[in-house]
């Protein structure tokens, strides 16, 4: 209905009063969330950086229909955020782009309107699908919140959610530079043509509002501007009205109770909201508005709920009162004065119900008298109504051994609890003798051991990662690292390692669990952990290992909680003039658990400065038989410094395979190591090295061409106790008559020597 549109100026246009009157001639609408928008400037207005406005809504909409049907780890969907950021960041006019959505037309800051032509008409219509309203978008928008919005804007499927289901999952992410709200239904709501007097008080809250806003300061809604319409008389020109305005208008709490649940529920269906439900369920919002209106109205608003009150039907009137308005009234809330409202005999009847909450417990009925603060007339009328009632109920509700002594004692201890967070009268103890026992002493004193006992950085750190938990916003977690590397790097300056440890644990931990859900806040924590090896960190974490300060276990621990970061920063810091000292003085560190750190150091070879390429190999030899073949390959491609680190490596791996890999080295390998490989395989165990000398010496070619290698592993060979061994001295014998290779004669006479000839 036309009538149900904000007019665009403050007097009713021609053709409004046309529609109101075609569906009922005595009312018009106005806007109950908030005043009237803007009248729309003329086109002369527009921004000046409108043509790079429409650029960026044009690559966001391609970035929408990229997601739409390709995956988001597409590199086209990368590129087209990258280019949609781009603009973005270009809008150097402005610091957010502003936009509303429209039927025809994107209406930019509310002063131009841009057609549905090519991609940002693809953003509009799925912008319009999703039910989006409006879109402001941050000029400092990182690209992946550019990427999370196209990608949930481009795969949201119409119909799939709720109303506002899109808005409602994008707050979910937390994002404070994209905002998105929900194009909202109104809620049509007809009050008809007030009397007079409701006029009057009216017109006294009207003025008092438009005070309230002259005086300037933040605007608030309980519920969304313009979210809801009233039918009213065309006498009255407010451009708005407010919720206690609108309690006059109504005239019914209840009817009130029905309007706030429309208003407040976006899927409510007006026929199937029960009155007397939702004014049980709205009682304490109504309780409340009812209370910020001026006391001489609020009296009057009180008692009109004092009657809706009385006029539910039994179970619902006592089902509210035991639930809400008592123990409203026993914690000074605003739902609970409503009682002093009530007639005499309906007063009485309602305080009685105080017995029902747990058991008899007659002492409350004082404490909830004077929480009424009734005039001393009245109290004098009701103490003989409540004492009839309380000289009859122990005959229907107390059996013959009388009242339970264990439920009243467990009544009177929850009445005692105390809340910080909630005031609580002091006379309501009153009825209770309060007694410090010795039980009391003891626990009070193992409180204050208990608070003495904790550990402010522990108290700390676990709070600051309970934060990141829930935290959505990057920027905010990346304040709360900062704390969190303010506390840890005292803890290594302090020694406290295995503290350290355990927190550098937990917080790894939060990384793997966020990394899916929020990979920004997962990445802020990891490069804070990486972060925490600081030259002075190690500096200390060197002097403890020195000095044996460092036990097995802590080590081991600290490696099992940070050992890619600890094991980056000491390989990073060979190469550092500065660190290099410190470095090398942990690398021990790092070979007593090589093989907890060993799955980390591959990938690092391909870009590793030699030093640090050296570590490595040492590393891995250290590291178990795991590592062979790396170790191996790297034998054909490095220099020759790099080959004897390999190969003292594979010595320390002592494995067959190294013992082989070795021996084809000997064979194969250039000759400026092969001394070095000889004496490699001279330092296996006997059981691998043994067979792989006497595979050496059965190579006579290998023989003929370097018999001194051959004398070495003459001097080595154990006494010829096999056929094989036998077999191959005999034929190393039959070498001496190469007398023009004077060194193949004395391989030949070491030969026989073992042979015993």
């Amino acid at each position: 209905m036309s009538s149900l549109t904000p007019p665009r100026t403050p007097h009713r246009s021609p053709g409004s009063d046309a529609s109101v009157a075609a569906s009922d001639s005595a009312v018009e609408s106005i806007d109950l969330g908030g005043l009237r928008p803007a009248v729309r400037p003329g086109v002369d207005e527009c921004p000046p950086d409108l043509e790079a406005v429409r650029a960026c809504l044009v690559l966001l909409g391609k970035a929408v229909r990229c997601f739409q049907t390709l995956p988001a780890s597409s590199p086209i969907c990368a590129e087209a955020i990258a280019a949609a950021h781009a603009a973005l960041s270009g809008l150097t006019l402005r610091e957010r782009l502003a936009f509303r959505v429209g039927r025809t037309s994107l209406t930019i800051d509310e002063v131009v309107s841009l057609p549905l032509e090519g991609s940002e008409g693809e953003l509009a219509r799925r912008l319009q699908r999703a039910q989006v309203a409006t879109v402001e978008i941050a000029c400092s928008a990182s690209p992946a919140e550019l990427s999370r919005f196209c990608a949930d804007l481009g795969t949201f499927r119409e119909g799939r959610q709720a109303a506002g289901g899109f808005a409602k999952a994008w707050a979910k992410h937390g994002s404070e530079r994209i905002l998105v709200r929900t194009a909202l239904r109104p809620v049509v709501i007809d009050a008809g043509t007030p009397p007079t007097i409701t006029r009057r008080l009216l017109d006294t809250l009207h003025r008092q509002r438009q005070e309230q806003l002259a005086e300037g300061g933040p605007m608030y809604h309980l519920i969304p501007p313009q979210r809801g319409w009233v039918r009213i008389d065309p006498s009255v020109t407010y451009e708005a009205i407010s919720l206690p305005e609108l309690t006059l208008l109504l005239d019914d709490p209840v009817e009130l109770a029905v309007v706030m649940t429309r208003l407040t529920d976006e899927d409510a269906d007006a026929s199937a909201i029960d009155p007397q439900t939702a004014f049980a369920d709205r009682f304490r919002e109504l309780a409340s508005l009812f209370a910020s209106v001026d006391p001489q109205v609020a009296e009057l608003l009180f008692s009109k709920l004092a009657r809706s009150l009385l006029n539910l039907d039994e179970g619902r009137r006592i089902a509210l009162l035991r639930q809400t308005v008592l123990p409203g009234l026993l914690d000074g809330a605003l739902e609970g004065s409503v009682l002093s409202r009530f007639p005499d005999v309906e007063l009485a009847d309602a305080l009685c119900l105080l017995l029902d909450l747990e058991t008899a417990a007659p002492e409350l009925l004082a404490a909830a008298v004077d929480r009424l603060g009734l005039p001393m007339e009245r109290r004098e009328a009701l103490e003989p109504l409540l004492r009839s009632r309380l000289q009859r109920r122990p005959l229907a509700h107390t059996g013959a051994s009388g009242p339970d002594d264990v439920a009243l004692e467990r009544y009177a201890l929850r009445l005692l609890a105390v809340d910080p967070s909630v005031p609580r009268h002091f006379g309501e103890y009153a009825a209770f003798d309060l007694t410090v026992t010795e039980q009391t002493i003891e626990a009070t004193r193992q409180v204050a051991q208990d608070i003495a006992m904790t550990d402010a950085t522990d108290a700390r750190l676990g709070t600051i990662c309970q934060v990141l938990r829930v935290a959505t916003d990057p920027d905010k977690a990346v304040q709360s690292l900062e704390q969190v590397a303010a506390l840890l790097v005292p803890l290594g300056q302090q020694g406290r390692w295995n503290t350290f440890a355990v927190w550098c644990r937990e917080l790894h931990t939060l990384t793997g669990q966020l990394q899916r859900s929020r990979p920004d806040v997962a990445a802020a924590i990891a490069a804070t952990l990486r972060g925490l090896w600081t030259p002075e960190n190690l500096a200390a974490l060197a002097a403890d290992y020195g000095r044996a300060g460092l036990t097995p276990d802590t080590a081991l621990a600290l490696l099992d909680a940070c050992g890619s970061d600890l094991t980056a920063a000491i390989l990073t810091g060979l190469d550092a003039p500065a660190t290099a000292d410190r470095a090398r003085a942990l690398l021990p560190l790092l070979g007593d658990h090589a093989a907890a750190v060993a799955p980390q150091l591959p990938p690092q070879l391909a870009t590793a400065s030699r030093p640090v390429r050296l570590a490595i190999v040492r590393l891995l030899g250290r590291a178990g038989t795991a590592y062979g073949a790396k170790l191996a390959a790297m034998l054909a491609t490095g220099d020759d410094e790099t080959r004897r680190e390999v190969l003292q490596a594979l010595s320390d791996v002592g494995s067959t395979t190294a013992a082989i890999t070795v021996a084809r080295h000997i064979v194969d390998g250039p000759p400026s190591t092969r001394d070095a490989a000889v004496a490699t395989l001279l330092d296996f165990p006997p059981d691998h090295a043994q067979p792989r000398i006497r595979e050496l010496l059965a190579n006579l070619d290998f023989v003929r061409r370097h018999p001194t290698v051959a004398l070495r592993l003459l001097d080595h060979v154990r006494p010829p106790d096999s056929p094989d061994l036998a077999h191959t001295l005999r034929a190393l014998t039959a070498l001496r008559f190469h007398l023009w290779n004077p060194t193949l004669v004395r391989v030949a006479n070491r030969a026989a020597r073992l042979r015993g000839v």
